[in-house]
């Protein structure tokens, strides 16, 4: 009532949204707005539980580096439903979204008279990560508002940064290319934007043609070259991050371009005597048909020593007219690398240069015959699928690796490598299947490797490998050692009789023309006449 009653009193209510002191005054308006000189004083206080829409989550600042020291701090205000603050409330703070594992450090963690509890947090992985935080203290009241921290990528680190090729082999045609992709990274391994990226080659015989496909480091950090070349050889490639005062990248990508393969024309299947058997088989390998020897040849699973470019087509087998082949041709030609389409052949484990022969089948009778699969190379060929034929081509290597492209219709059956010029002790090794040197007795006949590569050139000589002896022709002694007619050695440089006086002492090389004579493939030593004392020959086998 603001009118006085019997006992002078006027009442009045007061109310507020807003938390603090409020002084009231009282004035007697009837008599002349007579200001009563008490005042009466009333402080609003604020909720005693905050409200989770109107509390706030803020970080600041929204962006820092994510190398794991630079921090955001982020202060969670609780405050109740007319926004006032509440204090004295535990606040806690968790990453809710986001693929780092950011560390969150408590600076205070219980609400101060601003209603405030304030976090740090840090991380070395580049992403936004959110923030939510929640007053424990009212029953684990989650606060509505989050707050978002953009880690960003630190500057690039050359060492932390990737360079890579692939394929890492293509063949030197000027015309086939490898991708070289530079990854730009932080310390942390996170990816860099931005960045102007170049790739020169270091080293290596050619001037291979480097293309830029995407220049600039993209949101992945990658920045993306080609290369191609018609020079054999290998080449090393290094990227250079230009933005950044031309930080050049630690790793470096290699690339060998290889020779490409000289094909034969392309012939029609018809027996077993397709497959060649000239030089050295290295390996025969097939893609989904049925392991089996043919002409002598024995062919197993592809994927050992022949591969193919990865996820290109299936290995599937397939039913066709055998016609007049024979079973374990057929069934070996009815498996294929289907969809074998602007693809490649890897034929591995072979020796730089040395020369190797390649037959490569592609047959599917169900095919029209104007459909092919092209062998590329120089020249490139393209067998009929259809009609089922096969190439065979030379190439010398250049590295481990000889790379063949293939595209078109996508059949590949069978493929075989030959060594042609393996040619010395190596061809010796493979025939009689050892890795043992010149001095090592593979058979443990007692006959040293080189002697029976000497006496039997490249073929098997495993087991019992006799020896020549002394001949006694009118009172004079002689040894004769007859080499192989495809032994090509060298007297005194790949091999030389040697004499001595005992069999403990040193042995001394004779010279060719003295003692020593060659006659066709007969190498002799004639013992001194007369002889005198005791005297010991030897035939010594070092190469080639």
């Amino acid at each position: 009532s603001d009118i006085t009653d019997a006992n002078g009193q006027a009442t009045f209510t007061v109310a507020s949204s807003t938390a603090g002191t409020v002084a009231f005054a009282a004035t007697d308006v009837t008599d002349a707005n007579l200001a009563i000189t008490q005042t009466a004083t009333v402080t609003f206080l604020a909720g005693a539980v905050a409200d989770a829409a109107t509390s706030t989550v803020v970080a600041s600042p929204a962006d820092v580096v994510a190398d794991g020291t630079a921090t955001s701090t982020i202060t969670v205000t609780l405050q109740d439903a007319n926004h006032n603050a509440v204090a004295g409330k535990m606040v806690t703070l968790t990453q809710t979204s986001g693929p780092g594992l950011p560390v969150i450090t408590t600076v205070s963690g219980t609400s101060d008279v601003n209603g405030q509890a304030t976090f740090t947090v840090a991380s070395t992985t580049a992403a936004t990560d959110v923030f939510a935080a929640t007053d424990v203290t009212d029953a684990n009241l989650a606060i509505t508002q989050t707050a978002a921290v953009n880690f960003t990528a630190g500057p690039v680190d050359a060492v932390s940064s990737t360079l890579a090729a692939s394929p890492v082999a293509v063949m030197a045609d000027g015309s086939t290319t490898s991708t070289i992709t530079a990854t730009l990274n932080d310390s942390n391994n996170n990816p860099v934007s931005g960045k102007t990226v170049t790739l020169a080659q270091t080293s290596g015989p050619g001037s291979p043609t480097i293309t830029t496909v995407t220049g600039i480091s993209s949101g992945t950090g990658t920045a993306t070259f080609t290369v191609k070349s018609a020079t054999a050889g290998t080449d090393v490639f290094t990227a250079t991050d230009v933005t950044d005062a031309n930080l050049a990248i630690t790793q470096t990508a290699t690339v060998t371009f290889v020779p490409p393969v000289a094909w034969g024309p392309a012939t029609t299947v018809t027996s077993d005597t397709d497959v060649a058997t000239n030089g050295v088989l290295q390996y025969a390998e097939h893609w989904g048909g049925s392991d089996g020897t043919i002409n002598g040849v024995a062919f197993t699973a592809a994927g050992v020593n022949v591969t193919k470019s990865d996820g290109a087509g299936a290995t599937q087998t397939v039913s066709w007219s055998q016609g007049s082949l024979s079973a374990t041709y057929y069934n070996l030609l009815r498996g294929n690398w289907y969809g074998a389409g602007n693809a490649s052949v890897f034929l591995n484990n072979l020796t730089s240069g040395h020369l190797y022969q390649v037959q490569m089948w592609s047959v599917d009778k169900r095919y029209e015959t104007s459909q092919t699969e092209t062998y590329a190379g120089s020249p490139a060929v393209s067998p009929s699928i259809g009609t089922g034929q096969y190439a065979i081509g030379t190439f010398t290597a250049s590295d481990t690796t000889q790379v063949i492209g293939v595209s078109g219709q996508g059949v590949i059956n069978a493929v075989v490598v030959r060594e042609l010029t393996l040619g010395g002790f190596a061809s010796w090794q493979t025939a009689n299947s050892t890795a043992q040197g010149l001095d090592g007795d593979h058979d443990n006949d007692g006959v040293p490797n080189g002697i029976e590569y000497f006496l039997g050139g490249n073929t098997n000589t495993t087991g019992f490998t006799s020896l020549p002896g002394v001949t006694n022709t009118g009172g004079t002694l002689s040894v004769t050692w007859t080499k192989a007619a495809d032994y090509t050695g060298a007297y005194g440089t790949d091999f030389v009789v040697e004499t001595s006086v005992d069999l403990t002492g040193d042995w001394a090389p004779e010279a060719l023309g003295g003692n020593v004579t060659i006659t066709g493939n007969d190498v002799t030593y004639t013992f001194p006449s007369p002889l005198g004392a005791k005297k010991f020959a030897r035939l010594k086998v070092t190469g080639p």
